[in-house]
């Protein structure tokens, strides 16, 4: 028993033995057949041994190719492939079919070809291109010239099939331009109430390119198209606006407008307090310059500061003269001072008599007098003030030259006649008397005047002191004797000296006045001075 168990065991080795000799073997020489397996892309040997499945490398096929459809119209040729392994394909070479093809070129911006002319013939296909090339182009022609801002073109043809593009030539670009103001520009004027306009024909430049002037004064920010008016500087701008053959630019330059002079005419004025000259403001004088100014302006007038806006007799430096507008400038002339005499006067009418009538047979009384201030109409009550007595106007009588007129109204200035029915009779008046609305001007013993005595150019030599003196009313053709009162400190006032604060005592009773009339000093029959009442007693 145990004898058959060894031989069993040694058997069993055996076969294991045998076995894994095979097995090795087996593992390094296969035995391939030479026959070939393949499918459609590789080829290969399977070995031949039962029951194993290993094969050579599987390699691609290798063909052999020969003709078996050769190409025709519309068809491509048909070749055969054979592979060492005997695998057979076919295959079809593209574009080896024929087709007809047109002469004429066909062209994009790619190139140039042949359309074929076939596709319509069956077997139909799409229109194909032959025979295709890039473009071969020429120098090209120039179709349109460059200019100042003006873009050309150059055109390229291909030499082949006439394909062309056309190119941009770039403009010429603008050349320096040189800008400049006439030599006869004019730069300077004087005020003549017109603006000052520079011709833009006054400015030079190359070309043609559009002028634009624009001016700027002293205190501008900007400059701007209105020309100026008023004297002064300004700069003046000439902006040139540039062409396609001509850059722009701009130039400035300096223009003045001086002012327009007026002369001082004369050395003495005298004005009414308050009343307005003619150019609607109170001053020394106003000169009338509409002819100068291309009546712009009408009036200008000359003044003083205000200080000597006040009633009395001035004596102002011609250097502190003012002139009411800024365009003009005063040339003071041959007078270095100037004599300024503010006088007033009441609102109302009054006037003094100049000459007395009465008429044959009749009781009425003419009163000969020139207005002195304001208006007298027919009707109105008047007082005779040194006598204290009131009548009426009953008529107004103007002598026209030839004949007497009777008006309703006199004003200031007109002589005229007033004729008075009753209440006074011709004994009773006197040249001189004043006459006005009752309850306006009021008679005073005394007043405090201005002085100033006439110098020798006046034809005064004569000195003045303390004493009596005649005092002569301009206004109301009156003279009454005045005691002449100098200011504490002052002896004697010469010949073109004014004093102020002097005392007229009137010697023959009161007198009428206020504060701004006027009258004169006369010593033996000659006027020695100008006075005007600067205050009244309360």
């Amino acid at each position: 028993m145990k004898r058959k168990s060894i031989i069993a065991v040694l058997a069993l080795v055996l076969v294991l033995a045998l076995s894994l000799s095979i097995f090795s073997a087996c593992n390094k020489n296969h035995k391939y057949s030479s026959e070939w397996k393949h499918d459609e892309k590789t080829h290969w040997h399977e070995c031949t041994t039962k029951k194993h499945t290993d094969t050579t490398e599987k390699t691609p096929h290798v063909f052999t190719w020969t003709e078996k459809t050769p190409a025709g119209f519309h068809t491509d040729k048909v070749e055969k492939g054979v592979c060492e392994c005997g695998y057979e394909t076919e295959r079809t070479i593209s574009g080896t079919a024929t087709h007809t093809y047109g002469e004429e070129w066909k062209n994009d911006e790619s190139g140039h070809w042949h359309d074929s002319t076939c596709d319509a013939t069956a077997p139909t296909h799409d229109v194909m291109k032959s025979d295709f090339a890039a473009h071969t182009f020429d120098e090209g022609v120039e179709t349109k010239p460059a200019d100042f801002g003006v873009v050309g073109e150059k055109k390229f043809t291909c030499t082949e099939c006439g394909y062309s593009y056309t190119q941009e030539i770039p403009a010429l670009g603008a050349k320096d331009n040189t800008i400049s103001f006439a030599n006869d520009l004019v730069d300077e004027k004087t005020y003549d109430g017109l603006a000052f306009i520079i011709d833009p024909a006054k400015v030079n430049r190359k070309g043609d390119g559009e002028i634009t002037i624009t001016y700027k004064g002293e205190n501008d920010t900007a400059f701007s198209e209105t020309a100026p008016i008023n004297a002064g500087e300004y700069t003046v701008k000439a902006t040139v606006k540039g062409t396609a053959e001509w850059k722009g630019g701009e130039i400035t330059t300096t223009i003045i407008i001086n002012k327009r002079e007026i002369t001082l005419p004369a050395g003495v004025f005298e004005g009414k307090l308050g009343e307005n000259l003619e150019s609607g403001k109170f001053g020394l004088t106003c000169i009338n310059v509409a002819a100068d100014t291309n009546n712009v302006v009408e009036w200008v007038t000359i003044g003083a500061p205000e200080t000597y806006y006040a009633i009395g007799i001035h004596t102002i430096s011609a250097n502190v003269l003012t002139v009411d507008n800024d365009n003009f400038e005063l040339n003071k002339g041959v007078y270095d001072t100037v004599r300024f005499t503010v006088w007033n006067a009441p609102d109302s009418f009054y006037a003094g008599i100049k000459d007395v009538f009465t008429f044959p047979g009749n009781s009425d009384v003419m009163i000969n007098t020139i207005i002195a201030n304001g208006t007298v109409k027919k009707g109105d009550q008047i007082l005779v003030n040194e006598i204290g007595k009131i009548i009426t106007v009953n008529k107004i009588e103007k002598d026209t030259g030839t004949s007497v007129t009777e008006v309703e109204t006199a004003t200031a200035g007109e002589e005229v006649g007033l004729r008075i029915s009753e209440g006074v009779t011709k004994a009773e008046l006197n040249r001189g008397y004043m006459l006005s609305k009752p309850d306006t001007i009021i008679g005073y013993s005394k007043v405090t005047v201005t002085i100033r005595v006439y110098a020798k150019d006046e034809g005064n030599t004569a000195p003045i002191a303390t004493g009596n003196k005649m005092v002569a009313f301009a206004d109301t053709f009156g003279e009454v004797t005045g005691g002449v009162t100098l200011p504490e400190g002052t002896d004697i006032i010469r010949p073109g000296e004014i004093i102020e604060n002097v005392t007229i005592n009137f010697q023959d009773g009161k007198v009428p006045a206020f504060v701004g009339r006027r009258f004169t000093l006369r010593v033996s029959g000659k006027n020695i001075a100008e006075c005007i009442v600067t205050a009244v007693p309360n």
